[in-house]
This record gives C-alpha cells, sequence and structure tokens, in this order.
C-alpha cells in the first residue's frame, strides 16, 4: 500500500476503547503511533517517523496493521 504525503491517520476508536488499548500495546511501535495521534491530532507519515526516528517502511508497515484492524484510518489532508 502507497502513502502519499497528503494522507493523514486518525484514530477511530471512541476514548475509553483507546485508553484499555493502551494497556495493551504498551510501548510497541503500534502503541507509540497510536498515542501520538491520539495526543495530537492526525499526522502524516513525515510527522510520525520524525516523532518515533524510525524509518518510513517501519511506519508504513505498523500504519498497515493498525488500519487492517480498524485501529487507526486515512483521510486526505486539507490543502493549503
Amino acid at each position: 500500500m502507497l502513502y502519499s504525503r497528503s494522507l493523514r491517520f486518525k484514530i477511530t476508536l471512541p476514548k475509553p476503547l483507546m485508553s484499555m488499548l493502551y494497556h495493551r500495546l504498551d510501548d510497541s511501535p503500534r502503541g507509540q503511533i497510536i498515542k501520538l495521534i491520539q495526543r495530537n491530532g492526525p499526522m502524516c507519515i513525515k510527522d510520525l517517523r520524525q516523532a518515533l526516528g524510525v524509518s518510513d517502511t517501519a511506519i508504513r508497515q505498523q500504519l498497515q496493521y493498525l488500519i487492517a484492524d480498524g485501529l487507526i484510518e486515512s483521510t486526505k489532508a486539507p490543502s493549503s
């Protein structure tokens, strides 16, 4: 799956479910991505990469799992 720079990723679950999920994911890469998006709102791959200090490939792989599990979704970023 290819991701454009114009895509943003956001969480799809209500906050109470996200709290329960945090305890299961702990500090795994997926958990860190979810926590960043929860704290900062929709983020792009570049922002996630800078915050986590990992490669685009690693971020994309984790995003694929999170999307497949229905935990996040991608949206097109508003054009400026």
